[in-house]
């Protein structure tokens, strides 16, 4: 018993023809007496089918860093080093994305507030402007958890994948506020 094994090429899907050859050296051997000229040859061809499948979409850069694998804690994918910001002060990131399946994909983030908004850009596909105006209560370092979703409703859970942000907000020395006080 012979086993064959196919592995198509990354992102490939269609038909494939496979030709197996099988030879019979027949029992009309030399040393069994015969003449040695009964060798027959079969072969067929076999169609293989590929099936596509689901890649996830990913995210390629953020403001043109790529991201790295890193090992830590929560296992995810982070990017190098740290985006320093001032307290106070707008940054803004650049995301790109891609889904190779061409499908629709959206960017979510785990951050709730007003202070970090996600808009898809008019001008380039698949990008993602993160506006960032830390205050007070973002002062430190953070992990921001931006996903990149398939918007694809008949898939049931979407394909996703996802990076970690890392912001570090610096303080700013904010000047003494006096509030108006009425003496009698």
């Amino acid at each position: 018993d012979q086993i064959m094994e196919i592995t198509p090429a990354d992102d490939f899907y269609g038909e494939v023809e496979v030709v197996i050859t099988a030879t019979d050296w027949g029992l009309n051997d030399v040393d069994e007496g015969g003449e040695g000229d009964d060798i027959t040859v079969y072969s067929n061809p076999v169609y293989i089918q590929v099936l596509p499948t689901d890649d996830p979409p990913m995210i390629l850069d953020i403001n043109g860093k790529e991201p790295i694998q890193v090992t830590s804690s929560k296992g995810k994918v982070e990017f190098t080093g740290t985006e320093l910001v001032k307290e106070d002060s707008s940054v803004f990131f650049y995301v790109n994305a891609t889904d190779i399946d061409g499908d629709e994909i959206v960017l979510t983030s785990n951050v709730t507030n007003g202070r970090f908004k996600i808009e898809e850009s008019k001008t380039v596909a698949n990008q993602w402007i993160i506006n960032f105006t830390p205050d007070y209560r973002d002062i430190g370092k953070r992990w921001y958890n931006l996903k990149v979703v398939e918007d694809n409703r008949s898939v049931s859970p979407p394909m996703e994948s996802s990076v970690d942000l890392i912001i570090e907000v610096e303080n700013v020395n904010d000047n003494p506020v006096i509030k108006y006080f009425d003496v009698e």
